[in-house]
């Protein structure tokens, strides 16, 4: 049995529940973080759900540490607001020692500085993150060009979320340049934007499909989906 621990507010009037046969869901919080601590560095923890919370950066520590040493797969740093700053140079440490696979941060609102510490550590060859969602972070090209960078530079990633990031077309141009690239391993992105329109996108991603790719790739683009087969 493995588990999937969430931080809530509401923690102690929470029950352990079943979210599927092999998983069990765990809600805890401030009053008992002591014990979650202990069995987040377990090995039956593959899953931390911090997402929507207001831990302060003391909390948010404490947990990225005992991470670090664990069996973690997933972790989800949705909108929490300690993570900016000294939170990310806190989590791009556990980024490059821990065996974190999936990397969830939507709605932070990052400044550059906080992508230039992320997208150093995503880099690192010690990272091991296949999945990364981004979506609904500040509008920047700092961060697409460190996405761009990452892409090419990382045969890693195999899926790439950034929902209402790219702010206009020359930040498009470089993720495209970069996701489309035969030896790219994205099997699986989401650029979606209301500030690019749909022939824009299908311009910059005109030669999808053409090039020899080693697997099927599909790009979400405003309720768009476009598919490329792989060749034989």
């Amino acid at each position: 049995m493995y588990f999937y621990y969430k931080f809530s507010d509401e923690a102690t009037t929470i029950p352990p529940k079943s979210v599927r046969e092999d998983m069990t869901l765990v809600c805890f919080g401030l009053t008992n973080l002591p014990q979650a601590l202990k069995d987040i560095a377990t090995d039956n923890v593959l899953e931390v759900d911090l997402s929507y919370s207001n831990m302060d950066l003391k909390t948010l520590t404490e947990i990225l540490s005992a991470i670090k040493d664990s069996k973690v797969r997933i972790l989800n740093l949705s909108s929490v607001s300690a993570l900016s700053g000294i939170g990310m140079q806190t989590l791009s440490k556990v980024l490059v020692q821990s065996n974190l696979i999936n990397l969830i941060v939507r709605s932070n609102h990052f400044e550059d500085c906080d992508y230039h510490a992320l997208f150093l550590a995503l880099n690192d060859k010690q990272c091991k993150i296949k999945g990364l969602d981004i979506s609904e972070n500040s509008l920047s090209y700092v961060l697409c060009k460190k996405v761009s960078e990452l892409l090419d530079n990382n045969n890693k990633i195999e899926t790439l979320l950034m929902s209402g990031c790219i702010p206009g077309d020359k930040g498009l141009s470089m993720i495209t340049k970069s996701l489309l690239h035969p030896e790219n391993k994205v099997v699986f992105s989401d650029l979606s934007s209301k500030f690019i329109r749909e022939s824009t996108f299908e311009k910059y991603t005109k030669d999808f499909g053409k090039k020899p790719r080693l697997r099927l790739v599909t790009i979400i683009f405003n309720r768009m989906t476009y598919i490329s087969q792989p060749y034989e």
